[in-house]
């Protein structure tokens, strides 16, 4: 499948896909030599963008080049080899990172569709909220309500004994 793919990535440091071949190859065990396969790079690779960023910051690719953030909070990594991406998902089809739709390809305007779609989508790896901002009902992120000592219902009472 010649051409290129867009690639939304919803990790937050991204990942580098890379394609490995496997070869036959001779091991040497204290039984004697056996035949094995092992993954060998072919050479091929491509950094996929993550979303993280520092705070107010732009988030940057390895080149320096602002990356493209989606509504539905999904870096973009444009123009990666469609051989590339079906070599590499073929071998990751049941990754959760695959399963989980954290990471997709996309042809033109699909992919802000798909991300629009996938927004409530969690990796698991967001950024923790501050105490002093105020989380959305149910989200997860949300640091636990502490409950206070003095307030009585944390402390027992006392039992004395007669004297």
């Amino acid at each position: 499948m010649p051409g290129v793919v867009t690639i939304a990535c919803k990790l937050p440091l991204g990942i580098v896909m890379q394609e490995f071949r496997m070869m036959p190859e001779r091991e040497q065990t204290p039984m004697g030599v056996r035949e094995t396969t092992v993954a060998r790079p072919t050479g091929k690779a491509c950094t996929i963008n993550g979303n993280a960023a520092a705070p107010g910051k732009n988030r940057l690719d390895p080149s320096g080049v602002p990356v493209h953030i989606t509504q539905g909070g999904y870096a973009l990594t444009p123009n990666v080899d469609a051989d590339l991406w079906e070599s590499w998902l073929s071998h990751h089809k049941d990754h959760p990172m695959v399963v989980n739709r954290m990471i997709f390809a996309a042809k033109g305007g699909d992919v802000n569709a798909i991300s629009r779609e996938n927004d409530a989508r969690r990796s698991g790896m967001e950024p923790m909220i501050r105490p002093t901002e105020t989380a959305p009902e149910g989200d997860p992120r949300a640091p636990a309500k502490r409950q206070r000592v003095g307030d009585g219902r944390a402390v027992s009472a006392v039992a004395t004994a007669a004297t």
